[in-house]
């Protein structure tokens, strides 16, 4: 799910940030996402597992929904190409309130993309672009850590992502053959847009073990708010792990 995949470009940062402060190569996080739906579901809200490997040594970064390599360039720019899984909103007819289950069955796509990142100083800037068979998607977002104590810091992130108009349709768009219900006309939005900030924390009990957790809010443009289907134009995250380095 695309909530996936701007968690693990946040954490991703926030590893790059911890990466100077010692000499392990590698590192997993695990946890737990809780966010709001953004479509018009019998549950408002729901809980995903969360899991990503960093390595160094191999440059790969994984995690549940993507597979990538990153090649650093100089000290501070690199380049990622990644294969992302579960790129998308997936969504089931017999999820939905009652009067909105005539729509069809969204699924996500295995989308192909790359990104480049820059950090300086304590700031980290990350660039994007991916797509697949239903769309493509691309954005921007930037990562603030501020160590506060040698063991506790805080970061702060802000976000925009472009999706094109076969992604936005495909999405968030509605056919002849899905009116039925509270449903009542067409829809066919143009290429859209989101934009979010997030804020978060992290604690190292020692040089191996440590403990995260993040909340965020992200925005819609009105072509998906207008969206039939759309019941928030704000969604909402609360994400809490553990990581581990060796």
């Amino acid at each position: 799910m695309k909530k996936l995949v701007l968690l693990a470009t946040l954490l991703n940062a926030v590893t790059i940030f911890a990466e100077k402060e010692d000499g392990h190569k590698n590192k997993i996080s695990i946890g737990g996402a809780y966010f709001q739906d953004m479509y018009k579901t019998k549950k408002r809200s729901g809980y995903m597992p969360y899991a990503t490997f960093n390595s160094n040594f191999a440059n790969l970064e994984i995690s549940l929904g993507s597979l990538g390599y990153r090649q650093e360039i100089t000290e501070n720019l690199s380049v990622t190409g990644s294969v992302i899984f579960s790129d998308g909103f997936k969504l089931k007819p017999n999820e939905m309130k009652e009067g909105y289950r005539s729509i069809k069955k969204r699924n996500t796509q295995v989308a192909a993309g790359g990104s480049i990142g820059y950090n300086f100083e304590n700031i980290a800037t990350n660039v994007s672009l991916q797509g697949g068979k239903r769309g493509m998607s691309g954005g921007m977002d930037v990562t603030v850590y501020l160590p506060i104590t040698e063991k506790f810091g805080t970061f702060a992130e802000t976000n925009v992502t472009l999706y094109s108009k076969k992604y936005t349709d495909y999405y968030f768009g509605i056919k002849e053959n899905e009116i039925g219900g509270k449903i009542t006309s067409k829809y066919s939005p143009k290429s859209s847009y989101s934009y979010g900030f997030g804020v978060g924390s992290n604690y190292a009990f020692n040089d191996r073990f440590g403990v995260f957790a993040l909340a965020g809010l992200t925005k819609y443009s009105k072509e998906i708010r207008k969206s039939p289907i759309v019941n928030n134009k704000t969604s909402y995250h609360v994400t809490v792990g553990t990581s581990f380095s060796f």
